[in-house]
């Protein structure tokens, strides 16, 4: 089990099995240089699993993140980032050399080891006040993300897409696509759902869009679980209904999907153990 520790160093981190953990504040690009390739090569050496999973968390982040926050170039209001501050612990200062974290009775809390390291970044001249507010947004992202609960949500645990990718029984199948490109689902039968995630597939063609069905192990109709255009591949879908399917399947359909999926399928997955 990995600890929930962190360390004063992205290889121990990784060393530990924290990569998940971190995958919150790669996904906003509050690292150094040298720690995100550090990231990126353990990801890139790492189990195919373990990469999907790290892929489709930071996704989520990112998704999540743009979706609870406009990103204009104005700097946000001041009152937002006094806020985001206030859901974080208290962190000492950091202007001069780094002081180790004071040891208390208890074993620190983990957020407070984050926000240190957020905050030591934060410190680094040539940061904009955007930039800290995204970093200070990174370091909320992983407290939700962690367990942690907190007065105002960044990325809600009663998501369905974040239950199924955190749940103990999650696993992953794909798919490749006759024109290149593979989709991959990360299954939870606890929760009955799965997060598709695209990679590298083509856009439909002018006027059509891919659709996603479920195939009933019971004989019965298909059931459509949503379209994608070219937009939508580069995010994430939940789909939902997995223990009463046999197969997932996708299709090229007219504009805005059809009732009842085009045949031959342009791919299908077993789903069925």
């Amino acid at each position: 089990m990995p600890s929930n520790q962190f360390a004063d160093n992205i290889a121990l981190d990784l060393a530990q099995g924290r990569l998940l953990e971190l995958s919150e504040i790669y996904a906003v690009d509050a690292l150094t240089d040298a720690e995100r390739t550090e990231i990126d090569a353990f990801v890139a050496t790492g189990p195919p699993e373990q990469r999907t999973r790290f892929e489709q968390r930071v996704r989520q982040t990112q998704e999540t993140l743009a979706s609870a926050f406009a990103m204009e170039q104005a700097d946000p209001p001041a009152s937002l980032w006094e806020n985001i501050l206030a859901q974080l612990p208290k962190v000492s200062d950091t202007s001069s050399a780094v002081a180790p974290v004071a040891v208390a009775a208890e074993a620190a809390d983990p957020a407070d080891e984050l926000s240190v390291r957020r905050a030591r970044k934060a410190g680094r001249p040539g940061l904009s006040t955007g930039r800290r507010w995204l970093i200070g947004a990174a370091a909320a992202a992983a407290v939700i993300v962690g367990g942690v609960g907190v007065g105002a949500n960044i990325i809600s645990s009663q998501d369905p897409g974040h239950q199924i990718l955190n749940a103990a029984d999650v696993q992953t199948k794909s798919v490749d696509f006759p024109g290149g490109g593979s989709a991959t689902l990360a299954i939870s039968g606890s929760k009955d759902g799965a997060v598709v995630t695209m990679d590298g597939v083509s856009a439909p063609p002018p006027g059509k869009v891919y659709q996603m069905w479920l195939i009933p192990k019971n004989g019965s109709a298909p059931i459509s679980q949503g379209t994608m255009d070219a937009a939508a591949l580069s995010k994430s879908a939940t789909i939902t209904g997995v223990d009463a399917a046999s197969a997932f399947a996708v299709t090229v359909e007219p504009d805005g999907g059809s009732q009842k999926p085009t045949l031959p399928p342009l791919a299908a997955l077993p789903l069925s153990t």
